[in-house]
C-alpha cells in the first residue's frame, strides 16, 4: 500500500513550505479524491509525487518499504503530437488496454478528457504503485460517466488512484475517500459519505 507521509516541499520565498506535512494512504483498488480550490497545491502535489519538485521532508513509501513508482496523468493530458502507439511506448503501457478504435488514432484528434483517460488506461496497464490524475475532465455528465467506466477497468482497479480536482460533486461520484487540500495542507480527510454527504447525494442523482 502506498503511503504519502508528511510530504513537505522546499520553502517558498517567504520561508513557508508550499506543501506542508501531507499524509495520505491509498489501498490498491481504492480511488481517493483530493479536493481544493485553485492555488491550493494540487498540481504541485502531483509534481512532487512524480519527483519533479524537491522535498524538504517526508515522501512516498509503501508498507513493505519498497520504492513506489508513480504514474501521473497531467492536467493537459499527453502531448497532442503523439499517436496512441507512441504514447503506449512512452508510458510502457499495453495498447490492448484501450478500445480498438483508439489504438491507431492521433491524440490531436481527441478531446482532453479522452486523451487523459487513454493515458490513464495505458499507465495503469504498466502496473505503477500509484496512479495520479491531475484535473480530470469533468465538463459534462458524459465525461464523469466515462471516468467511472475507466476506473472500473480491471487494470485500473488493481492500482491505487488519486484524483486531484476542484470539482467536489464529480469527485464524490468517483471516490470512496476524500481529502481537502487548502493552502498546501490537508485540512480534512474521510469517507466521502461522511466528509461531503451533500455532494455524494447530488452525485448519485446526477450521474446515475
Amino acid at each position: 500500500m502506498p503511503r504519502i507521509e508528511k510530504l513537505t516541499t522546499s520553502a517558498a520565498a517567504d520561508g513557508v513550505p508550499l506543501l506542508q506535512s501531507i499524509s495520505i494512504a491509498v489501498e490498491p483498488g481504492e480511488v481517493h479524491g483530493v479536493i481544493g480550490p485553485s492555488g491550493s497545491g494540487k498540481t504541485l502535489l502531483a509534481r512532487a509525487l512524480s519527483g519533479l519538485v524537491t522535498l524538504a521532508a517526508g515522501g512516498l513509501t509503501s508498507s513493505d518499504e519498497r520504492a513506489v513508482r508513480v504514474a501521473v496523468v497531467p492536467a493537459d493530458g499527453p502531448p497532442c503530437a503523439l499517436n496512441v502507439r507512441e504514447l503506449a511506448t512512452l508510458t510502457g503501457g499495453q495498447q490492448e488496454a484501450l478500445p480498438v478504435p483508439l489504438r491507431r488514432m492521433s491524440l490531436a484528434l481527441l478531446q482532453r478528457g479522452v486523451r487523459q483517460r487513454a493515458m490513464a488506461n495505458l499507465l495503469a496497464s504498466s502496473s505503477p504503485g500509484l496512479l495520479v490524475v491531475d484535473d480530470p475532465e469533468f465538463a459534462s455528465v458524459e465525461e464523469v460517466r466515462a471516468w467511472r467506466e475507466t476506473l472500473s477497468v480491471s487494470e485500473v482497479r488493481a492500482v491505487p488512484v488519486l484524483l486531484l480536482s476542484r470539482s467536489e460533486v464529480p469527485l464524490a461520484a468517483l471516490c470512496s475517500t476524500m481529502h481537502v487540500l487548502f493552502d498546501g495542507r490537508v485540512i480534512a480527510s474521510g469517507r466521502t459519505s461522511a466528509l461531503v454527504p451533500g455532494a455524494e447525494v447530488l452525485a448519485r442523482k446526477r450521474y446515475a
